[in-house]
C-alpha cells in the first residue's frame, strides 16, 4: 500500500492533525539519527491512533510520507507550508544538481526557516 492510499484510510481526530506535525520535529530526527528511535514519534502515533492503520511491514519512510499526506489534505502546518516554499523556489528556480536547502538554520542567535544556497545564499 502506497503512502497516498494509507493516508486516505487513516481516520485521525481533530486534534491529532497538530500532534502528527510534531512526527517531523527537529527532536524527533535528531533521535532517530542518534538512536534508531523516538519516544516523541511512538507518542505522536499511539495519540493519532496510527498503528491501527499502518501495515506492520511499513517502512518508516512509509510512515512519514502518510502522515505527511494525511497533514497535507487537512492540516497546513509550519512543515507543510515549508515543504511547499522548498518545492516552489528550489525546484522551480534551481535544480538539485546545483543548489542545496537547510530547514531552520541557525546564525548567531537568528534562526532562518529556509536557506537555499547555489553559489549565492537566499533566506
Amino acid at each position: 500500500m502506497n503512502a497516498r492510499s494509507l493516508a486516505r484510510k487513516i481516520k485521525i481526530h481533530d486534534g491529532a492533525y497538530r500532534a502528527l506535525s510534531l512526527a517531523f520535529s527537529p527532536s524527533v530526527f535528531r533521535d532517530l539519527a542518534q538512536t534508531g528511535r523516538s519516544r516523541l514519534l511512538s507518542e505522536v502515533l499511539a495519540y493519532a491512533d496510527l498503528p491501527r492503520y499502518v501495515p506492520g511491514d511499513t517502512t518508516l519512510g512509509g510512515i512519514f510520507d502518510s502522515i505527511y499526506y494525511a497533514l497535507h489534505s487537512n492540516y497546513r502546518g509550519e512543515y507543510v507550508y515549508k515543504n511547499a516554499l522548498i518545492t516552489k523556489l528550489l525546484l522551480g528556480r534551481h535544480t538539485l544538481n546545483t543548489a542545496q536547502t537547510l530547514n531552520e538554520f541557525r546564525s548567531g542567535n537568528r534562526k532562518a526557516d529556509v536557506v537555499i544556497l547555489n553559489g549565492t545564499s537566499t533566506a
